[in-house]
């Protein structure tokens, strides 16, 4: 490693600075939080400890690793990065990657310029001594001419090496709690926008200017080739600008629908479990199904209004300079004002009818998924009378919706049209033509129709961008959440000392109605094993959520070794108490076996994950289902693999939450869908693994 770089790495010791400023240099906001410095040697608890402090300056972490056939792309690619350089306990905090230069913050918070070369060099230096010296004594031997024995050299290593991991480092990223604003600013896209806009204005100005040297020309008679050869090279200066545009405007459009992706999906994991509740499935489908409205009309109808605006004002300063001057352009924005009032209307209808269109939906999917009983029970005439009527209130609100979208996307142009003409008439009446500046006059109203043909699809798609945000506005405001770090870390727990406690809780579901839970006590020692009983409705998952960390108490004190959920933080308290919702509120995801058991595990797993997986799948009567399958725990499964029965998947969630190795395990009817010989056999896979164990049941 070269002393330069030595010189600009930052030690074990000031590594939470080191965090605090790569935070800093990505915009976040946060306050770094005093932690015990890891382990260097303990890949985990250097993992979790970057994660807290990271979490704690607001800033989210991404692990990474590349390989040595990788390093050039993976140097090049680089953004806000915290890199470790192998074999040591230093760290990089590089701001931008480049292929030739990359930008380094020191540890005295100056900048510094690094050659990529002299990076590559020092990360592949560990791997390469592994093997260089026979390499060497290779080619040594073969007497190949220095230039030769160089290239062969590079081979030879990059053969050798090309599976070789180099190390990894984490990539920084604001998380999607933080403000969208500051999200929008550090991606660089408000840049981007505003170079789409001024490659459009440029490439719109140099095309009006090609063609008034040409107008000039005809009006002229002086069409030679001389204003041909000046109309041509204008006309080609405009090309390049037009590509950037393009290629832009393409840029913006990937890159600002997966932000708002990022951002909506961060909000689905917050919502509140009531919320979700009470919204029922139907609407919340209606809310995801608009979110792609968002993405599309949004992006195209920002880029059509905006263009259509630079067009219109110069359109309206071309007709000022014609044959009727100023008067006929205060007409044409006149007419532009109407036009803006009408889309307004239109915009309301446009509300009235995604109203509909959700509650349509949500009728449709809750009718199918959650009431059949319900249905079956009422008289077969009945069973789609509110759809009828939905459905009716769906078909009005879309032929007013249609009638006004026609009325304002055919007739705004023409109106326009006969709006600029009719400025001209006074001119003919009063004989005060001048041919020349009639000929500018037309052909600004030629540019204000095409103009406002584009701000009406711009300002129909925005509108139905805006309306399809405030569909959404539920997932994309609660992603603003943020998870609390939390302050302390749980040491060793004193002898005597409860596991869990809780004093006084307090529960109502949305904040209103009758409390579910209501001055509950409860104290769980290391080694507990529970039975919470209680009639349905009673408040047992309501509990269970509470000391999982899943809901939030409405008042009453609940510690986890000593500590408070505020103190403790979010993510660590679920760490530490892991549960098993109940079967329909539990999920297998499409991926593999091994993926939905070590979910609450380091990805990917380890060699001893993989065995314990293994291992509390045989006890828990999953074996002849690994036999069955012909990828054994890397079989695919969920919606897209292979499909597990009832009993399975319960078994499945029940390894899950063992796995995770939590201090107190809540199992929620988890044993309800086993027969009592695999029953019998789980519960005692769940009494000898769980260091403490709350199990919910019925009678």
């Amino acid at each position: 490693m070269s002393t330069d770089l030595s010189q600009l790495a930052w030690p074990l010791a000031r590594l939470e600075e080191a965090i605090e400023a790569l935070a800093r240099a990505s915009g976040a906001n946060g306050q770094r939080l005093e932690r015990r410095a890891p382990d260097p040697k303990d890949k985990a608890s250097l993992e979790e400890y970057i994660s807290d402090v990271a979490g704690g300056c607001g800033l989210e972490l991404q692990s990474i690793s590349f390989g040595y056939a990788e390093t050039d792309r993976f140097l090049a690619r680089l953004r806000p990065t915290l890199l470790r350089l192998p074999g040591t306990d230093l760290f990089l905090v590089i701001l931008t990657g480049g292929r030739r230069r990359l930008s380094v913050l020191s540890p005295s918070g100056a900048r510094a310029r690094v050659a990529a070369v002299s990076l590559k060099a020092a990360l592949e230096a560990p791997a390469e001594a592994r093997v260089a010296a026979g390499v060497d004594a290779m080619l040594a031997r073969a007497r190949l001419a220095p230039r030769a024995s160089r290239r062969a050299r590079r081979a030879i290593l990059a053969e050798q090496l090309s599976d070789a991991q180099l190390g990894g480092g984490w990539h920084a990223r604001l998380p999607a709690s933080a403000p969208f604003s500051t999200q929008l600013r550090r991606s660089g896209l408000l840049e981007r926008a505003g170079q789409l806009l001024s490659a459009h204005v440029v490439n719109y100005l140099l095309v009006m200017l090609g063609w008034w040297i040409m107008g000039m020309g005809v009006l002229s008679g002086r069409v030679d080739r001389g204003w041909l050869w000046a109309w041509a090279l204008v006309m080609v200066s405009a090309l390049p600008f037009r590509l950037l545009a393009l290629a832009t405007e393409g840029q913006l459009a990937v890159e600002g629908g997966l932000l708002l992706r990022r951002r909506l999906m961060g909000g689905v994991l917050k919502l509140d479990p009531d919320q979700v509740r009470s919204e029922g499935i139907g609407r919340l489908l209606g809310r995801v199904l608009e979110s792609e409205a968002v993405e599309a009309l949004a992006l195209d109808g920002g880029f059509a209004a905006a263009l259509a605006c630079v067009e219109l004002l110069c359109a309206l300063v071309v007709i000022g300079l014609g044959a009727s001057g100023p008067l006929h352009a205060l007409l044409l924005a006149a007419c532009v004002l109407g036009v803006l009032i009408e889309a307004r209307a239109e915009h309301r209808a446009h509300q009235r009818y995604t109203d509909a269109k959700v509650a349509v939906t949500q009728e449709l999917v809750e009718g199918m998924v959650g009431h059949r009983t319900r249905l079956v029970q009422s008289q077969r005439e009945q069973w789609h009378a509110r759809e009828d009527v939905l459905l009716a209130d769906d078909l009005a609100c879309s032929r007013e919706l249609d009638r006004r979208s026609v009325r304002l996307i055919a007739l705004a142009p023409r109106l326009t049209m006969l709006v600029g003409l009719m400025g001209l008439w006074p001119l003919f009446v009063a004989g005060q033509v001048v041919p020349s500046r009639l000929a500018i006059s037309i052909g600004g109203v030629l540019l204000a129709t095409a103009a406002m043909r584009r701000l009406v699809g711009g300002i129909t798609s925005l509108s139905g961008a805006r309306v399809a945000f405030r569909t959404i506005a539920p997932l994309f405001n609660a992603a603003a959440l943020r998870e609390r770090p939390g302050l302390a870390q749980i040491g060793a727990t004193a002898p005597g000392a409860p596991l869990l406690e809780a004093e006084g809780l307090g529960y109502r579901h949305l904040r209103r109605g009758e409390p579910v839970l209501n001055g509950t006590h409860l104290k769980i020692q290391h080694g507990d094993r529970i039975l919470l009983e209680g009639p349905s409705g009673g408040g047992k998952s309501t509990l269970g959520a509470l000391l999982a960390g899943l809901r939030v108490p409405e008042r009453g004190l609940l510690l986890l070794h000593g500590y408070d959920l505020g103190a403790l933080g979010d993510r660590r308290w679920r760490e530490r108490v892991a549960m098993a919702p109940q079967f329909h509120e539990n999920h297998l995801f499409a991926g593999t076996l091994a993926f939905n058991l070590l979910m609450g595990r380091a990805w990917p797993p380890s060699r001893a994950d993989m065995e314990e997986a293994l291992a509390i799948c045989q006890e828990l009567e999953l074996g002849p289902l690994l036999e069955r399958m012909p990828g054994g725990i890397e079989q695919m499964v969920g919606e897209t693999g292979w499909q597990l029965s009832h009993g399975e998947r319960s078994r499945v969630y029940l390894a899950r939450a063992l796995l995770q190795g939590a201090d107190l395990v809540v199992l929620d009817e988890s044993f309800a869908a086993l027969d009592p010989a695999t029953l019998e056999r789980a519960l005692d896979c769940v009494l000898r693994r769980a260091p403490a164990a709350l199990v919910i049941a019925h009678p």
